[in-house]
This record gives structure tokens, sequence and C-alpha cells, in this order.
């Protein structure tokens, strides 16, 4: 498996992406210019905690969605955790994975 080394900086950017569109990737492109980030990680999430919204696309083909959309660009990459968690994910589960999983990176939020 081809992994790549654990960033310096990263963003974490999280969101229902319903759908991603441009909009997500120039907020992504202005924060990774301004910050001067080696990654920003897209995490779509499973079920918002805060909406009621019925009419949300399957987390699945979100998630497709999402990977298409960051094919071209290397430094973008999609994070599964909250879609694989299942249910409703809250923020400080979802930042004490990336904690551990990048415990030397500086991360943004």
């Amino acid at each position: 498996m081809n992994r790549k080394p654990a960033p310096k900086k990263a963003a974490l950017f999280g969101g229902t992406f319903d759908p991603v569109h441009l909009g997500h990737l120039q907020i992504a492109e202005w924060v990774q210019n301004l910050l001067q980030l080696d990654r920003v990680i897209f995490i779509p999430n499973y079920l918002h905690p805060l909406r009621k919204r019925r009419d949300i696309t399957s987390s699945d083909f979100r998630l497709q969605m999402l990977r298409a959309a960051l094919q071209n660009y290397p430094s973008f990459e999609c994070d599964p955790i909250e879609i694989e968690r299942g249910g409703i994910s809250y923020t400080i589960d979802t930042l004490y994975y990336f904690r551990k999983k990048y415990s030397q990176t500086e991360l943004f939020f």
C-alpha cells in the first residue's frame, strides 16, 4: 500500500458535501494557501447532528462524489471516518481520532 507521509500542517474540513461543489474546493484551496498547509482532509459526515433533513443523498454516493472531485487535487484527501462510524458523529470524537492518527501534525479545523 502506497501511504503518504504524515503532513506537518493539515486542515480538517467536515461537512455533508451534498453535493460537493466548486465552493468547497475553492475554500479548501484558499485556506491551504493562506495557512501554507501540506494537506486538506475532507471529512464527510454520515448524519449531521443538528439537521433534521431527510433528503440527504446516501453516504456511500456522497463519498464517491467527493473522492471523484478530489482526484485532481494531490494535497486534498478524503477520510471516511464519520461514515464508517455510522450514526451521528460529534466533532470532539472526530478531533480525538485525528489527533491520534496525526500526532505529530499541526491540525487546523
